[in-house]
């Protein structure tokens, strides 16, 4: 994590000594508005653990909240906070006066789990992330990247560093507290008991799949990505602009700076081809300026005002100010669940900064279009020889999320509908988190899947691939284990269904994708006697020597990473129900996995995962961060609103 040198008292004190002129419930308001957008703070004590904020409670201080402790007999007592952190930690609170920071915390009692009610002393604690005044600090950046990303060849010196201090430590003797001299095994003996070898310099045979082609214009162009990257061209299909279906949304204090990013962004649509009606000019598209933008509370009544409950808007730009950043959340909420607006936010003195604006602006052209219904790109998959001209393929992408306060078990599935897989429908649905339940929950979740799919196809699919958020083999183990035989089951009865005559057979493959493997690779070269390590090109695969014997696995590499080291990607075919005549080779499967690493289409170029399975990791996070916990439940995405 990155950590500020800040205390939280010292971030209330500097927004209280900022606004004098303002009354006490006014700067309250304030200073929680800045925690609600940097709710993770770290304690300076202890363990240095983080905590998550739920508010500033200023009703209690650390002079008149009391902890219970007990002593070594097991008696308890009350004592103020002031009082515990001196005996405790020999911490002195200077301030006994300042408000806490209220944190919830899960406590186990024997097996069960119970929330409870945490202060913290804002004394005490830091700060994590970045101020606001740093983030847009391209020198504060670059040193941060150097201190936290290693280099490939710095990661080799590091690990060759590892077995050095294993070897050295043999015979080596130690004084224990009573001051006797003793002689503790080594590691090097301790690993040799269990029959651990650790190479030096292990030599792996990996592969380097070809790039996609990226197919843009209906067909007309095409690209192949340059090692993993690429610069878009013209959408594949696009919507119709005019003066009265598009809005934008800006703080009066920065007015001239978002009109005139917004007439640049209209310029920049129409040379990406976007569609526009005969009459569109921007000067007669509608900018609403919002004056007041200290709290929430400000900015949602001046929105009441201005925008008509009965606009006939359906998509909006909305510039984020400094003010309007912090409430990002609440915005999103608004416009989505009062006004029923698909937005696309964009912050604007990124948007307007003079190097980096303009790829800022394309960027966000090409996610705004995602999500008005367009497609930026696709890959024919017909073309790239991974299927046959009749084949129906169904991809989805799944993940859960336990919600810690309520116990119960959040589920997000995404799933093509097209040909090219680059058209989704993304659905959220919540459950009690026991066995039938979750069954129950995904079952459907899974017809549904298909039933969107067959809105659009003249059959049932011919290969249905699920990719699985997932962890190490074990937790993979007992994912497959309680949720494999309900897809089986679906698609048993979808196989009897669509049997008329002739028998049906539909082959799946049930995947889990683990983004923090162990493992790290490098390309190795040697050039005249010098022995370089470097991050591997995009599109690396290693199926062999590392993987299980018997093991439907691999590794994919599928992006290009130029500042510190490479991660691969662990896939596992946990369950196949397949036929012998229709089985996806495993290289067929690993190079439909590498080019779906492609459709994430806020990036112009290949991320860690298949777009779909990041989809819905996105669409929980949104949904989290934007909606609260309890909002968004049994929600149809028909379009990815959330990218």
């Amino acid at each position: 994590k990155i950590i500020s040198g800040k205390s939280a008292y010292r971030k209330i004190m500097e927004i209280r000594d900022n606004n004098t002129d303002k009354g006490n419930l006014e700067i309250r308001e304030m200073i929680n508005d800045y925690f609600r957008t940097h709710r993770t703070v770290l304690a300076k004590y202890g363990n240095l653990r983080t905590y998550k904020i739920n508010t500033i409670n200023f009703d209690k201080t650390p002079n008149n909240t009391n902890i219970t402790i007990k002593d070594i007999n097991g008696n308890s007592s009350s004592v103020s906070l002031v009082n515990y952190y001196r005996n405790q930690y020999g911490l002195k609170i200077k301030d006994d006066s300042q408000p806490l920071i209220e944190v919830e915390r899960i406590k186990k009692v024997g097996e069960e789990e119970e929330k409870e009610i945490v202060y913290l002393i804002p004394e005490l604690v830091y700060l994590t992330g970045l101020e606001d005044t740093n983030n847009n600090n391209d020198n504060t950046r670059r040193k941060i990247t150097t201190k936290t990303k290693m280099k490939p060849v710095d990661k080799i010196n590091a690990i060759n560093g590892i077995n050095r201090l294993i070897n050295s430590n043999i015979n080596k003797k130690y004084k224990n507290r009573e001051g006797k001299e003793i002689t503790l095994k080594s590691a090097k003996e301790v690993i040799d008991l269990y029959g651990i070898n650790i190479g030096k310099n292990l030599l792996l045979k990996g592969r380097i799949l070809t790039q996609p082609h990226l197919i843009f214009n209906h067909g007309q162009k095409f690209i192949i990505p340059n090692n993993g990257n690429f610069r878009s061209e013209f959408p594949n299909k696009v919507i119709t602009f005019t003066n009265e279906n598009l809005f934008y949304v800006y703080d009066m204090k920065e007015k001239n700076d978002c009109v005139n990013i917004f007439k640049n962004i209209m310029v920049k649509c129409r040379g990406k081809k976007f569609a526009f009606s005969d009459n569109f000019n921007p000067e007669n598209v509608v900018g609403y300026g919002i004056k007041r933008t200290n709290t929430w509370g400000d900015i949602s009544a001046e929105l009441k005002k201005i925008i008509p409950s009965n606009h006939q808007h359906k998509f909006g730009f909305v510039f984020l100010s400094r003010n309007f950043e912090k409430h990002y959340g609440e915005l999103k909420n608004y416009f989505i669940n009062q006004l029923y607006l698909i937005t696309q936010f964009g912050i604007t003195r990124k948007l307007g900064d003079p190097k980096r604006g303009n790829t800022m602006q394309f960027n966000l052209i090409e996610q705004f279009n995602i999500k008005i219904g367009g497609e930026n790109h696709y890959i024919n998959f017909v073309k790239e020889n991974l299927m046959k001209e009749s084949d129906v393929y169904l991809v989805i992408g799944l993940k859960s999320q336990v919600n810690r306060k309520t116990g119960k078990i959040k589920f997000c599935m995404t799933s093509t509908k097209n040909r090219f897989l680059n058209c989704i429908n993304t659905s959220m649905k919540e459950c009690d988190n026991n066995k039938q339940k979750r069954q129950e929950l995904l079952q459907n979740m899974f017809k549904e899947a298909i039933k969107n799919l067959m809105k659009f196809s003249p059959k049932a699919p011919n290969y249905i691939i699920l990719y699985r958020r997932g962890g190490n083999s074990m937790d993979n183990l007992k994912l497959a284990i309680d949720e494999k035989d309900i897809f089986i089951n679906v698609i048993k009865e979808l196989e009897s269904n669509q049997s008329k005559g002739t028998e049906v057979k539909i082959p799946f493959y049930y995947i889990c994708c683990n983004l923090k493997c162990d493992m790290k690779f490098f390309e190795y070269s040697d050039n005249k006697g010098t022995k370089t390590f470097g991050n591997p090109k995009s599109g690396l695969i290693i199926d062999e020597s590392v993987t299980q014997k018997n093991k439907f696995e691999f590794y994919i590499q599928p992006q290009f990473v130029n500042q510190g080291t490479a991660t691969p990607s662990h896939y596992q075919v946990m369950c196949t129900y397949q036929h012998s005549d229709d089985i996806l080779k495993l290289e067929q499967l690993e190079r439909i996995t590498f080019y779906l690493c492609y459709y994430y289409f806020t990036w112009s170029g290949a991320i860690r995962e298949p777009g779909i399975l990041k989809m819905t990791e996105t669409a929980l996070d949104f949904s989290g961060k934007c909606f609260g916990e309890n909002n968004m439940l049994n929600y149809f995405f028909p379009t990815p609103i959330y990218v």
